[in-house]
């Protein structure tokens, strides 16, 4: 397989997921602002490697490359995010689960690497490197791993997406590329497998507050569900689940419970392909009562009117 580089920006978040090689991504913003945002992909036999950088608050959903085993690695060591209701910070790495499932909330600051390998080349590396249970070990979570040995790591993958970036525009991929599938690789495993998995039981029960309320909202598509509920759902106070929200995503429940809607709205305009259909209806069956309200909250968020959706697909 000959290797593949992606180098692209974007202002729009619906361009990126659809260009992003392998991802299933969905990006739906929270928050109205400059998506600014960029990736970086390479793409080789066993490995795939990417950095994004993402504007914007955003819910990401989907799911990493099949067959791969992808590994997330914070492109800072200051930043923090909200992956599959566990917190992380800049000193962790992330391990998809098997399924590759996505799930995190960003902030504009959001940077990260991915280095996704195969089955057949993690088992390999892990025999290599005489670590037993490799299966068991790698079967996805949140790693605590040492700071000074993420710090060389992080530097190894910039250093690989700067020369990717720069000689990709002349046609010389051979040395970052061999990097990639040799070094880099054995280097992710040897730090993930001395790693200790998150227990922290008392952080883990905040935040899987917040993993509930996502869990309601997606099984009451039907329901109107109030701040109130998803405060009983979550089993914390308004006050409570206000200052969670403000603290992990950046943004108020009401802000967020909006921005849910409306990104459902807009998903089903976009998935109208052609067919007729109600803007009212749909705006109505996602709770928006006042569609002049709604229409404005929409051409806030999205910069663009529901029409202009509905025309453009």
């Amino acid at each position: 397989m000959n290797p593949t580089v992606l180098h692209l920006s974007f202002d729009d978040f619906d361009a990126l997921s659809a260009a992003a090689r392998g991802w299933d991504l969905d990006l739906r913003p929270l928050s109205r602002g400059p998506f600014n945002s960029g990736l970086v992909q390479a793409v080789t036999k066993n490995a795939m490697f990417a950095y994004a950088q993402f504007g914007g608050h955003l819910r990401q959903t989907g799911s990493a490359p099949p067959g791969y085993r992808t590994f997330g690695i914070p492109a800072q060591a200051g930043l923090r995010f909200q992956w599959r209701g566990s917190k992380v910070l800049g000193n962790q790495i992330i391990l998809f689960p098997p399924g590759g499932e996505l799930h995190c909330f960003s902030r504009p600051d959001f940077e990260i690497f991915t280095l996704s390998l195969t089955e057949g080349c993690l088992e390999a590396i892990a025999y290599e490197q005489g670590i037993a249970g490799s299966r068991r070990l790698f079967e996805g979570g949140v790693l605590n791993c040492d700071p000074a040995a993420v710090d060389r790591l992080r530097t190894d993958l910039a250093n690989i997406n700067c020369r990717l970036t720069h000689e990709s525009a002349h046609s010389s991929l051979g040395q970052p590329v061999e990097t990639l599938e040799s070094r880099l690789a054995h280097s992710l495993v040897e730090v993930a497998a001395t790693s200790l998995r998150r227990t922290d039981r008392g952080t883990r029960r905040r935040e899987r507050a917040l993993w509930r309320v996502e869990s309601s909202l997606a099984e009451n598509t039907r329901r109107r569900l109030s701040i109130r509920d998803l405060s009983l759902t979550a089993g914390v106070s308004v006050r409570t689940l206000e200052l969670l929200f403000r603290e992990e995503l950046g943004v108020s429940p009401k802000r967020y419970l909006r921005a849910y809607r409306l990104n459902n709205v807009r998903r089903t305009l976009q998935n109208a392909n052609g067919r007729p259909v109600a803007i009212g209806e749909i705006a109505d069956r996602w709770g928006f009562t006042h569609l002049s309200q709604f229409a404005a909250d929409y051409r806030e968020l999205f910069g663009e009117r529901p029409s202009e959706t509905l025309a453009s697909n």
